[in-house]
């Protein structure tokens, strides 16, 4: 769990999963995507749309042009779900 600036970030177990599996440069990506995100939600970089999901209130923004995280955002919680290529869509 991280805090910042009044918001509480969860991370779920397959997020910590899915991002060991990944190479150390998206890792390293990843976190500072998170830092952004954290500090400016609207970016345009970070391309954060709401997802056509079937269940729950998910959204995503860009690590890179490959890779997404999808997050779900409830009162001043940010949960982190999962992180990936447009595989994790499925």
């Amino acid at each position: 769990m991280y805090h910042k600036e009044g918001m509480e970030i969860l991370v779920h177990p397959k997020f910590r999963k899915s991002l060991r599996k990944l190479p150390t440069r998206i890792q390293e990506m990843a976190r500072v995507k998170i830092d952004q995100f954290l500090s400016y939600p609207n970016h345009a970089a970070l391309h954060v749309h709401k997802l056509e999901l079937s269940v729950g209130d998910r959204w995503s923004f860009w690590v890179s042009y490959e890779y997404r995280i999808i997050f779900e955002i409830a009162d001043k919680i940010i949960i982190l779900h999962d992180i990936g290529t447009h595989d994790i869509y499925e």
